[in-house]
């Protein structure tokens, strides 16, 4: 007996019958052991037959065999499974199905369920991303699947059409928030606290796939579990830390706890990143677990942060870590310590950790790449240990006027970079900077690629001058062309970027991208496409396709 998903009998053949006499519908014996392709049709004759459209090859009716096997990542369905449109690889046996293998016809993303939910559900993508799925979205294939199912979610068009769970270990990522000898607690992508038991046999490994003690787990530390149907710990790996986690955790540079509230923090590798923070925001100090304001958190403090789905903070961690600036007067990388030279002549010696991560414009360096005479920024453990270097950074920016180029414009993130000489130097900007430029005094009016003079006061830019755009290779993307005029696209942070209309000089110069003389009336042709210009008088003199 074949039953549908409600328990209904579909099919039902008696085993011990002879053989019927009625030859199957089956127009020709497939010549290959497997075809790719899709189900058009089921039918339920004697023997059960599916019309087949290989991906290569006409339309075929096969039938199936009464052991026939129907699975999907793994998992084995029904004949209910097998409707119209189906993908599908089908095995043969003789003239007829022994096998079939649904598989997915949209873009499949895999990852692993983090929360599950009445009304949706989150997952973590292999990259390390994380996505909240609205229940209602998922056009088929939605269950309440446990925490840690690894899943495969077929998407068209951004659209989940369908999900499927998938025969392999479960697992669960997060930050450690405590370890002791019995089990593991963890923060998840979501913000709640979920703690798992150890098996017996439980093991840890660290991220070079060597295993280490539980007392080698710190607080912070970004952890892969494995875990049983039973939600038990059985095999923990340590994890480089992932882009979303640096993102939420470094040095305050800068705090608004007025209006709007926003906090900026200097983060591992030595970026920047600017948040958003909600009204009601909670924060907590690492020694004390009782609730402070907002305004209690002061530039150079090193915190967590939490954010919901909006990239909106909703909980702040000020951890118990220091940064250290200043020059290294030596360093020894064979007893792994290092002596620097504070703003104030004073020298201090710190032990270094073996996995020390050492930064450089972004980049990752070795210790053994440091030398007397550097100026780093280091982070500190609650052990007064060096866990993080940056070379060559610093927190700070002194006071006083600045000219060079706008490399980047960023107003949500209220930051602006400023190219000098070959070198770049990035400013966050006051809440009410002041903005002269004779295309309109307002920041997402400014070209960037422009000369200007900044005014930096409190380490934050007060006054932007924007001296010249003209005789300046400029770049955007070309919007459209209308009227002798360019509409060009440039992104400065905000939603919707900046586009600027300028007419085009009767003489101007226009170059393809192999830099070969093209018509004004090409340009219509390159819309959407990057371009480097230059202004002359407000008109573009100067266009090129890159």
């Amino acid at each position: 007996m074949v039953l549908d998903s409600t328990g209904k009998v579909t099919y039902l053949a008696d085993t011990s019958a002879s053989t019927s006499t009625v030859d199957p519908p089956v127009t020709s014996i497939p010549t290959q052991n497997t075809l790719t392709g899709t189900i058009q049709g089921l039918q339920v004759n004697n023997p059960l037959t599916i019309t087949f459209q290989p991906d290569n090859g006409s339309i075929t009716s096969y039938p199936l065999l009464s052991t026939v096997i129907i699975s999907q990542n793994g998992y084995l369905k029904d004949l209910t499974s097998l409707t119209s449109g189906t993908r599908a690889e089908v095995k043969f046996s003789g003239g007829s199905i022994s096998e079939i293998k649904l598989l997915l016809s949209g873009k499949e993303s895999k990852g692993y369920i983090i929360n599950s939910f009445l009304d949706y559900f989150t997952v973590r993508y292999d990259d390390g991303t994380s996505e909240q799925i609205d229940r209602t979205s998922v056009s088929s294939g939605y269950t309440n699947f446990a925490r840690g199912q690894r899943v495969a979610l077929e998407k068209v068009g951004g659209l989940v059409t369908n999900i499927v769970p998938l025969s392999e270990t479960p697992k669960v990522f997060g930050h450690v928030v405590s370890v002791g000898s019995s089990g593991i607690t963890i923060e998840d992508a979501d913000g709640y606290d979920r703690t798992y038991p150890f098996t017996s046999n439980y093991k840890i490994k660290d991220k070079d796939g060597y295993t280490i003690s539980r007392s080698d787990i710190e607080q912070g530390d970004t952890v892969e579990i494995e875990i049983t149907d039973q939600q038990q710990a059985s095999n923990i790996k340590l994890l480089d830390n992932s882009s979303s986690v640096s993102d939420l955790e470094g040095e305050v540079t800068y705090i608004k706890t007025s209006g709007t509230y926003r906090i900026t923090i200097k983060k591992s590798d030595g970026s920047e990143k600017t948040y958003d923070v909600n009204d009601n925001v909670e924060v907590y100090r690492y020694n004390n677990s009782s609730k402070r304001s907002f305004d209690y958190i002061n530039e150079h403090d090193y915190v967590k942060l939490t954010t919901n789905s909006r990239d909106y903070v909703t909980k702040i961690d000020v951890l118990d870590t220091e940064v250290v600036e200043g020059e290294i007067t030596h360093i020894d990388t064979y007893d792994q310590t290092i002596e620097i030279k504070n703003s104030s002549d004073r020298k201090r010696t710190y032990d270094v950790v073996s996995n020390v991560t050492v930064w450089e414009d972004g980049r990752s360096r070795t210790f053994r790449s440091l030398r007397s005479g550097d100026n780093v920024r280091v982070i500190l453990n609650k052990n007064y240990e060096v866990i993080t270097i940056n070379l060559g950074t610093s927190s700070s920016v002194s006071n006083g006027s600045y000219s060079g180029i706008i490399a980047e414009l960023d107003i949500n993130e209220d930051k602006i970079k400023i190219e000098r000489n070959g070198n770049t130097t990035l400013y966050t900007l006051d809440d009410d900077v002041t903005v002269v430029n004779d295309n309109g005094n307002y920041l997402d009016k400014i070209i960037i690629g422009s000369e200007a003079e900044v005014r930096v006061e409190s380490s934050k830019v007060t006054r932007i001058k924007v001296t010249n755009y003209e005789r300046i290779k400029l770049t955007g993307n070309l919007e459209k062309i209308s009227a002798g005029r360019a509409y060009i696209y440039q992104d400065n942070g905000t939603r919707n970027g900046v586009t600027h209309m300028f007419l085009i000089a009767e003489r101007a110069t226009l170059k393809d991208r192999n830099d070969r003389s093209i018509e004004f009336s090409d340009l219509g042709s390159y819309k959407g496409k990057d371009i480097e210009f230059e202004l002359r008088y407000d008109e573009v003199e100067y266009l090129k396709i890159k």
